[in-house]
């Protein structure tokens, strides 16, 4: 791994990486230089809190003290969180991803469903083959490295931490599908991207379909002629011809190495766009260089925690639109994708609320077209607020901000003390009130709420209703009353009922709480 870190430093930034980062920022003084006091000034803000704080995490000149205890129980926890409250956002990537593929291959003149039966193939069926000649290719699967990777999607944290705490975060990632979708997507637009430049081998660069994309990573008419010239049609079975840009590395051509990387970065970036995930940009920008073995650093990340994906979301995105030549191109492109992912969220916050035993949410309100809004943006847990304030895991809009580590020692802190308190208050004749222990009830409500794996959509239900369920009943006395008071919430909140109520043996109907 150091290796190849130290490998990929020299390769980007030449011999000396320390120099060539100094000679880009003297670059971006002198070119703001000529534009006034005003343009040097931000310049310097940008090299000082965002290319600065980048470099430095590129060159992992402040990294996790391997040794940290603090730093272990930080990245472990978080790992568990994760795998305790990720595993239904497949419900929404999957068709997130499908729609985010579509708008970048519009933008980018490509067949809007070219890749789906790749995608489905290599979801179901052709892994094996799949990831060998993906390995052939150049393109390491995330999932032969390490499942979090998908996971990483969304948090930026998930590939650290105790051993235990990342296979567990894997397994949770497999069961609920991400692994293999984001797997299979990206390969999807990976292989058709080399089986698009074989299709158009004869054609020159100004007819090219994709000469905008190419354009966008210094691609140009010589180096497509020298790729298509030099590179033979490469097929490990029937069905299969690629144009491979690993292939050039074979031959005899003085720039190779160069014309590699260009082409293999451009495959490689644009499965990134289609299929995204949270940057080293946004990242440093919400928590900059601080580690999570500090005290200061583990609330930063557990602030930035959910945070991450929005934020590279919105930079992938924004700045994708922004290289259409047009203004109706960018328009179109931010319309487009507004749109669609405004429908992908309302798909995805309907598929979760059937997850959990609820009838899919009214549609005719303006709070649900919200939420669908900030759901297809991968800000889910801000659009429950919409509805009442708090959001699925009982949560107001200060703990989501606080991040959920934060908000996981709470829990952990009022489970361990909370009778403390509440006893200490009855028996001091503060309140006047009996002392009725409520650990019971909580342990069964924190196990419900951490248990890794807990949220898996396709098992989620089972295992609220047959095991949750019945330890809540024996825990707490008064389960039944608070299940029917949690209906006829959801019901004057959002306006749907239960199809599989809690404390019932089966899918039936919940009563018409309040009218």
């Amino acid at each position: 791994k150091s290796m190849a870190h130290k490998i990929a430093l020299v390769q980007t930034f030449g011999p000396s990486p320390e120099m060539a980062a100094n000679n880009l920022a003297q670059i971006v003084r002198k070119e703001a230089s000529n534009f006034g006091a005003e343009a040097v000034a931000d310049a310097e803000a940008v090299l000082k809190n965002k290319f600065n704080p980048m470099f430095e995490t590129i060159m992992r000149e402040n990294p996790i003290d391997p040794h940290s205890k603090f730093g272990a129980l930080v990245t472990g926890t978080a790992n568990i969180l994760t795998s305790a409250q990720l595993g239904s956002a497949a419900l929404l990537a999957i068709p997130g991803d499908f729609m985010q593929t579509a708008a970048v291959r519009a933008l980018n003149g490509m067949g809007m469903f070219d890749g789906v039966g790749t995608y489905m193939k290599a979801l179901a069926t052709d892994t094996k083959f799949m990831r060998e000649i993906a390995t052939q290719s150049g393109f390491v699967m995330d999932e032969v490295v390490m499942a979090t990777y998908s996971q990483s999607r969304y948090t930026g944290i998930a590939t650290v931490g105790p051993a235990l705490s990342r296979h567990v975060s894997e397994a949770t990632m497999r069961l609920s599908l991400m692994s293999g979708h984001t797997r299979a997507a990206r390969w999807a637009v990976q292989s058709e991207f080399m089986g698009m430049m074989n299709r158009s081998r004869g054609v020159e660069f100004e007819k090219l379909p994709f000469r905008a994309v190419m354009e966008r990573y210094g691609i140009g008419k010589d180096e497509w002629n020298a790729l298509r010239a030099a590179v033979p049609e490469w097929s490990p079975r029937k069905d299969v011809k690629f144009l491979r840009p690993i292939d050039v590395l074979k031959t005899d051509l003085p720039n190779k190495d160069a014309l590699y990387r260009k082409f293999q970065v451009m495959i490689f970036d644009e499965a990134r766009k289609m299929v995204p995930e949270a940057t080293i940009e946004a990242a440093t920008m919400m928590r900059g260089t601080s580690r999570p073995d500090t005290l200061h650093g583990a609330l930063l990340y557990s602030f930035s925690m959910y945070k991450n994906f929005p934020v590279s979301f919105m930079m992938i995105y924004g700045r994708l639109g922004l290289t259409s030549p047009s203004v109706k191109g960018r328009l179109a492109f931010y319309a487009g994708l507004g749109a669609g992912m405004t429908m992908v969220g309302a798909l995805g916050t309907q598929l979760r609320e059937i997850s959990r035993g609820r009838d899919p949410l009214p549609m005719d309100n303006m709070a649900f077209l919200g939420k669908a809004f900030l759901s297809g943006g991968a800000l889910s847990i801000w659009g429950d607020f919409l509805f009442a304030g708090v959001n699925e895991y009982g949560s107001g809009p200060q703990d989501v901000a606080a991040g959920p580590l934060v908000g996981f020692l709470g829990d952990t802190t009022q489970l361990v003390f909370g009778d403390v308190f509440q006893f200490a208050d009855a028996v001091g004749g503060l309140s006047g009130g009996e002392f009725k222990s409520t650990t019971g009830a909580k342990a069964v409500e924190y196990a419900r709420r951490y248990t890794p794996g807990s949220s898996i959509w396709w098992a989620r239900l089972a295992l609220e209703r047959s095991v949750f369920d019945r330890l809540q009943e024996l825990a707490d006395p008064k389960a039944y009353s608070k299940w029917q008071a949690r209906q006829r919430k959801q019901l004057k909140d959002k306006g749907n009922r239960y199809w599989y109520a809690p404390g019932t043996d089966g899918p039936q109907r919940a009563p018409q709480f309040g009218g």
